[in-house]
């Protein structure tokens, strides 16, 4: 299994939509993976490091860029695609695609399942062809269309840790794809070495050891918010990776 695709996705709130710049750069020159931005918003993002697919919903906008991830990835066949966060930092080409190389594409693989401690599968880092997450997921063609049939559904979202979001079907994407995955034949669940946040740099606690950066301990970084306020301190890390 060779990973072709990044997928994120992000409306016009600049706390995520601000990352696309440096994340797709990480993507592209650091982990040689193609990145991707669904974007629902009326700007022009850069498309210097990365593919710009403009979206568009008439319901539940928060649900739908989470949602609109799987839904592309089922898109593009026989093309392998990773779903991550637009403020989830790339640093390990081992960890996100060179680990996944020895299984075959008809696979649905989870790189950090952590169901013990999440409860669910996160949206980041399942990776599949476009075939898999389609047969998987039981994708619609239209994305409206799956997002409605997504939000006809009743999930119960009481174990998310995130609160206050305005948005009571939060995390129903992760709920939806778990119910799914688990039931799934050809899921592989590869567990993250250390379990769910080990080997990252983590936004609760912004500390990191240089020569730890340049030997390859760390994965990825959960980073820090807003970008505009931080950019020095982030621009500073993957500036040691790049």
């Amino acid at each position: 299994m060779i990973v072709d695709y990044a997928v994120m996705a992000s409306d016009d709130n600049e706390l995520y939509l601000d990352f696309w710049l440096p994340v797709s750069k990480l993507w592209k020159e650091r982990i040689g993976v193609t990145p991707v931005l669904l974007y629902f918003g009326d700007g022009n993002p850069s498309e210097e490091y990365g593919i710009v697919i403009k979206m568009k919903s008439n319901k539940n906008l928060p649900l739908a860029t989470c949602w609109a991830r799987y839904w592309w990835a089922g898109q593009q066949e026989d093309k392998v695609t990773i779903i991550s966060d637009i403020d989830m930092l790339p640093f390990s080409s081992w960890y996100l695609t060179e680990q996944v190389a020895r299984f075959d594409n008809d696979k649905y693989i989870h790189i950090n399942p952590c169901i013990d401690t999440y409860s669910r599968l996160p949206s980041c880092y399942h990776i599949a062809s476009g075939y898999s997450y389609k047969k998987a997921l039981q994708l619609h063609d239209n994305f409206q269309d799956s997002l409605d049939y997504l939000l006809s559904q009743n999930y119960d979202n009481s174990t998310c840790y995130i609160k206050g979001v305005g948005n009571d079907r939060w995390c129903c994407d992760e709920c939806r794809a778990t119910e799914l995955l688990l039931k799934y034949k050809d899921l592989i669940m590869v567990n993250r070495i250390g379990g769910q946040s080990w080997h990252r740099i983590d936004r609760t606690d912004w500390t990191y050891d240089i020569d730890k950066i340049k030997s390859g301990y760390y994965y990825d970084s959960h980073s820090i918010r807003p970008y505009k306020q931080n950019k020095y301190a982030i621009d500073k890390l993957i500036n040691e990776l790049i």
